[in-house]
């Protein structure tokens, strides 16, 4: 068995556990942290920053260091993390503030994307003070290691994460590269113990019953989405006695002979097709599934065509906000649970909101005032996906036309 240090004392441990329940009791919210492990390999960007400038959506860094990717240029523009019910930052942004910042594309899908801190709470962006990496946001993900450390471990992690992650689902817990990895700092070894908790190497089978014309089928970009329903589309020429679908890292579920897989692990699914037919067994085909966060979708407002919309089409009954993926073939759903506009009425700004994915009376009777040319920013808006999970969806801008057609 590798020795792991682990020098928490019992008084801390206590501390943690109390927090914990606290919380526990105290909130119900649908939101999971992502632990340090997860940002590293999830991130696309993992930098050393400075805050330079502040505006009321972004903030822009001084990169001093780039730890994971090659960012192109000096400095990031980042979309600003908004305090909600369930998470808070650890302070509000102040230009002079440096941090390690986890950072992904909006979108891997599209070229336009925006550059957003990992996670819906604050675990992405990581303060320093005196050349220490501090978080003591949450107390199961807290940080307090060197600055050199934490730089060296995050990159040591990205480099061998997934040959970690691999002993430890095979079991092969005594391999020295394990004790190697975890003696090389506090953090190294914090990141193996964090490994050791995480991985299993969750194994699970599915047998088709007789009649089922149906083997693996590569979908169209060959990935599964996290926490999310994935359709796999199947078919075969050939009618076996049995199929048996063999997975790694997913599990499997059948509505209406539709075939989903649900990733239960962040890197890859592998699933295997074999055919039984005479008491024999035959590979029919072998799926490598990468695993992704589910994309941000389109949001069409009041049939709008691109950024414009017509007045029309607002004061519409059935006018409302709604989701779609038309660059991609997925059949996922978010829905809108509530938004804000924001429009400009002979000079004066004023603010309205909604709680379903309805455009309001007052949102209809403020647009109905508004010149042709003018601005509607939407805002704020939350909606649940595919992944039950809360997300607050990108603020869009419109122009507001006579007629769209």
């Amino acid at each position: 068995m590798v020795a792991f240090k682990d020098k928490e004392g019992i008084m801390r441990k206590i501390l943690i556990i109390s927090m914990v329940l606290f919380f526990a009791i105290s909130a119900r919210c649908d939101y999971a942290r992502y632990k340090l492990i997860e940002m590293i390999q999830l991130c696309d960007f993992a930098v050393v920053g400075t805050i330079t400038e502040l505006d009321s959506d972004k903030f822009t860094i001084r990169i001093d260091e780039n730890i994971i990717g090659e960012h192109t240029g000096n400095t990031m523009k980042i979309v600003r993390f908004l305090n909600w019910e369930c998470a808070r930052r650890w302070a509000r942004y102040l230009v002079g503030q440096q941090e390690v910042i986890f950072i992904r594309k909006s979108n891997n899908f599209r070229e336009k994307y925006e550059l957003r801190v990992i996670g819906l709470g604050d675990e992405g962006e990581i303060r320093i003070e005196h050349d220490t990496v501090q978080s003591y946001s949450f107390p199961c993900d807290e940080y307090n290691y060197p600055l050199k450390d934490f730089i060296n471990a995050v990159k040591d992690y990205r480099k061998s994460g997934e040959q970690i992650k691999k002993l430890f689902e095979e079991r092969m817990i005594e391999d020295p590269f394990l004790a190697e990895f975890a003696s090389r700092s506090s953090i190294h070894n914090r990141l193996i113990r964090d490994s050791e908790r995480r991985y299993g190497g969750r194994k699970e089978e599915i047998i088709i019953p007789k009649g089922f014309k149906s083997a693996l089928y590569q979908t169209a970009i060959n990935v599964l989405f996290k926490n999310c329903e994935n359709p796999i589309n199947i078919a075969t020429n050939e009618e076996f006695d049995s199929i048996v679908f063999k997975a790694e890292n997913c599990k499997f579920l059948v509505k209406n002979e539709q075939f989903l897989v649900i990733p239960d692990c962040d890197y890859y699914a592998l699933i295997h097709a074999y055919g039984y037919k005479n008491d024999s067994a035959y590979l029919i085909d072998t799926e490598n599934f990468k695993i992704a966060e589910i994309p941000e979708p389109y949001i069409s407002f009041a049939n709008s065509s691109g950024n414009k919309v017509s007045k029309g089409d607002i004061n519409h009954s059935w006018a409302s906000l709604f989701t779609q993926y038309p660059d991609l073939d997925l059949d996922f759903t978010f829905e809108i649970v509530s938004f804000k506009i924001e429009v400009e009425i002979f000079g004066k700004k004023e603010v309205y909101s909604s709680v379903s994915n309805r455009i309001t009376t007052d949102m209809k009777n403020a647009v109905s005032k508004m010149k042709y040319g003018s601005k509607i920013y939407l805002y704020d808006i939350i909606a649940y996906g595919p992944d039950e999970k809360r997300h607050i969806l990108n603020p869009q801008a419109y122009t507001l036309v006579k007629d769209i057609y």
